[in-house]
């Protein structure tokens, strides 16, 4: 089996990796992001992506399996649509819930269940069918943080499960994604959400929830803005025990 994988970050560096290390594929190259400064092997044919061409789609479509490992970039319909392997792209939530942008974020926010997903890549964006998933429990001591870093290691658990049990996952066919109605959000939307109107309604519930889960170190917070001055906001929510 010819793989392909599309990497970046920590999650596209350990993909790497877990490919090479496994009997599952004869050849295995990588295409990666221009930030993606983790160390590949000599012997692996590199392509470094720099737009949606048409000598990606020729480079693409010499493999028999293709997978997005953390890949920041949404594939145009036209490119997908001259794809000849299946594409199948990690989450970091449980679909259908967290489609788009800043899933741990919106699962605080909205009290939805939470976790991670590996699917086929379909035209709409983090809809197609699901073929591996695993759910991550949370609860008022987790933040935006704690969410993003569960689901950090537990895509790697899910990553090798998926990966052994890829040569059946290829001759399956899969049902779509059941549609919730859960909207597919962009990074705008998590900016606009984590600005606290002084004088609005919150339940206690809501504002917490929006406060912790944009608590994230070394990333913009929750905000607010009086007399013309932006403030930011942070929280830490810990559990009371008895003595």
């Amino acid at each position: 089996m010819r793989i392909l994988l599309y990497v970046d970050g920590r999650i596209g560096f350990y993909a790497l990796n877990e490919t090479l290390s496994s009997n599952i594929a004869d050849s295995v190259a990588v295409v990666k992001d221009l930030e993606f400064n983790f160390p590949i092997p000599d012997n692996i044919k590199v392509f470094s992506f720099e737009s949606w061409t048409d000598k990606l789609i020729d480079f693409s479509n010499e493999f028999d399996v293709i997978i997005f490992a953390w890949w920041p970039r949404i594939a145009p319909a036209v490119f997908l649509r001259k794809i000849k392997p299946k594409i199948y792209n990690l989450h970091p939530s449980l679909l259908p819930y967290g489609r788009g942008k800043d899933p741990n974020f919106w699962a605080l926010v909205d009290g939805t269940p939470f976790g991670v997903s590996i699917h086929e890549v379909s035209s709409q964006l983090d809809s197609g069918p699901i073929v591996a998933q695993s759910k991550i429990e949370y609860g008022w001591e987790d933040s935006g943080e704690t969410l993003y870093k569960k689901a950090i290691n537990e895509i790697e658990n899910l990553f090798k499960e998926f990966l052994s049990d890829l040569p059946s996952i290829l001759m399956k066919s899969f049902e779509n994604q059941a549609d919730y109605g859960w909207p597919i959000r962009k990074r705008k939307d998590m900016i606009e959400k984590s600005h606290i109107q002084l004088d609005h309604s919150y339940t206690g519930r809501e504002l917490l929830n929006i406060l912790r889960a944009r608590t994230f170190e070394g990333h913009p917070s929750a905000y607010f803005t009086d007399a013309g001055l932006n403030y930011e906001v942070r929280i830490e929510i810990r559990k009371l025990y008895d003595s």
